[in-house]
């Protein structure tokens, strides 16, 4: 452990725990969890992470009055979907930014020290708490993620790290600080301050128009970036590029959320449209059911089937209007992180397990096929684990590779982009460590 990390870990476990949930619904459409309630060390949710496993990672900062006593500083909380167990940091650290969790019992988290270096952390079960060599930053890790055994951080430029190895950093050129987008096959979309928004394939950096029909990216801050898909758009980027814009020399009035389709951009704001903010921090897409949420300054909304609706404090499941953190578990529920606590929301009811699925006849199912754009794949596997995905053509040339982590047994889906391929058939192969599957896949 290195001198400058000033804090130290308490940790707490709970068996039990207390929270407040929708009684007019079994199960429950929401469950709010809050310190004064439950065991979330503190309410301000800074960042909200979902393993494989489908443990949820939830780190808290405490940004009122100066860092000192045990009521200020900061927190991590883990939640198993039955037990908490939370983590206050002291008073040497005033804010966790970010942060990852690997399969396993170690969390990955950037804190904010008094010194504004920003070390990246790492915390085993036992509580012990290390710095990794080569990863402190002056300024901050606005992003990361643990993807294929290694640790991806966003900051001034793309850092790989396979733990417990040093930093490897790749320059972006130019610098970065403000959003990632991680689902584009083979590039990370990048939002920056003044450069618009840049694909990056961890070799070449590629800057995307940054005068897209009316709007001018050239001063703005890209705050967060999605990919909604759709095969009429022509992006380039397999499906609609959602991105939020905000100026800081400018009126609130003058950002907002831009969803481009390759030819035009649709400008939504809260003075015509269902968003309560134009300051939007968050975007996040359902894949269960393909609604898009909006996490803002002073609210949230989902926009579903053409139709937008907005939730606030007025609202039964909001506590908090500024919306810091949104994600999505493998069970479709929606996690909210807010200034004022945690929620979990699923207008189907929120359940935390699943009935068991038994093995079906045909474990690896793969739909739409023929396909165009993208297809489903849907596998069955008796626990949680890792696949390997692979796609060949008919001379078994390999033409693309990922990892799958699958955090629950059953029935898992994984959609693979296929933008990128001519028309023809193609073997895709999945591989666990006990099972190898393959279909044939055509592309027209």
């Amino acid at each position: 452990m290195q001198h400058w990390l000033w804090f130290f870990f308490a940790a707490s476990s709970f068996t039990a725990y207390s929270q407040v949930s929708d009684t007019a619904h079994n199960p429950p459409h929401w469950i709010i969890w809050q310190e004064h309630m439950s065991p979330i060390p503190f309410n301000f949710v800074t960042d909200i992470d979902i393993a494989a496993d489908g443990k949820k990672w939830i780190s808290f900062c405490q940004p009122f009055g100066n860092n000192t006593g045990n009521n200020r500083g900061a927190g991590i909380a883990r939640f198993d979907s039955a037990d908490w167990k939370s983590w206050k940091l002291g008073p040497g650290a005033s804010c966790i930014t970010t942060l990852a969790h690997s399969n396993g019992d170690t969390a990955y988290y950037s804190a904010r020290a008094n010194s504004f270096n920003v070390p990246l952390i790492r915390t085993l079960e036992n509580n012990q708490v290390e710095a990794v060599s080569g990863c402190v930053t002056p300024a901050w890790y606005p992003n990361m993620r643990f993807k294929g055994g290694k640790l991806e951080l966003l900051s001034d430029s793309l850092t790989v790290l396979t733990p417990p190895d040093d930093c490897i950093k790749y320059n972006t050129t130019p610098a970065f600080k403000w959003s990632v987008y991680w689902d584009v096959p083979g590039w990370y979309l990048m939002g920056t301050y003044g450069r618009g928004i840049i694909k990056f394939n961890g070799v070449e950096s590629i800057t995307l128009p940054i005068h897209i029909d009316s709007v001018d990216l050239t001063d703005c801050f890209i705050n967060a970036i999605l990919i909604e898909p759709d095969v009429t758009a022509n992006t380039g980027l397999g499906g609609k590029l959602w991105f939020s814009f905000f100026w800081t020399t400018r009126m609130e009035s003058f950002s907002g959320i831009g969803i481009w389709d390759g030819q035009k951009v649709q400008i939504v704001r809260k003075e015509t449209m269902g968003i309560l903010s134009n300051l939007v921090y968050q975007l996040k897409r359902n894949p269960f059911d393909g609604s898009i949420w909006v996490g803002s300054l002073h609210g949230l909304a989902r926009y579903r089937n053409g139709q937008w609706t907005a939730f606030n404090f007025g609202t039964g499941f909001m506590v908090g209007n500024e919306i810091s953190a949104i994600e999505i578990d493998q069970l479709g529920n929606v996690w909210l992180g807010t200034n004022n606590g945690l929620v979990a929301y699923n207008d189907q009811g929120v359940i935390f397990s699943k009935r068991p699925v038994p093995k079906p006849a045909q474990p690896l199912k793969v739909f739409p096929n023929p396909a165009q754009e993208q297809t489903t794949l849907e596998l069955w596997t008796e626990g949680p684990t890792q696949a390997t995905i692979s796609l060949h053509n008919l001379s078994g040339k390999l033409l693309r590779q990922e990892v799958w982590d699958i955090g629950e047994g059953g029935l898992s889906q994984n959609v693979l982009q296929l933008a990128d391929f001519p028309p023809g058939i193609f073997v895709v192969v999945v591989e666990t460590a006990g099972s190898r599957y393959h279909n044939r896949l055509v592309k027209f």
